[in-house]
């Protein structure tokens, strides 16, 4: 459950970074034996996307083209609407 209600949250009042938010995301999909990795380089960038979700049991790809880890941490949950990324990394 939120504990700020939208309406009072002006602006982020609490700050992520990268790596953090990309672990919570990890924990969350630990569960469905999951794990999301960043592409690196530009090559698999092009094919993956810059984040893509893999399967712990077999190593296959099961999402790909996520652009954007911080809509996705907040669709999963992981993310609160007073929470900002900051650092490096592709948000």
């Amino acid at each position: 459950m939120n504990p700020f209600p939208i309406s009072l949250v002006p602006h982020p009042l609490f700050t992520v970074t990268h790596r953090a938010l990309l672990r919570r995301v990890n924990r969350r999909l630990a569960h469905r034996r999951r794990v999301m990795r960043t592409s690196t380089g530009w090559r698999e960038i092009a094919t993956l996307g810059h984040f893509c979700i893999l399967s712990l049991d077999d190593g296959s790809v099961l999402d790909q083209g996520i652009g954007d880890l911080t809509a996705f941490a907040r669709e999963l949950g992981v993310m609160g609407v007073w929470e900002s990324v900051v650092g490096q990394g592709v948000s």
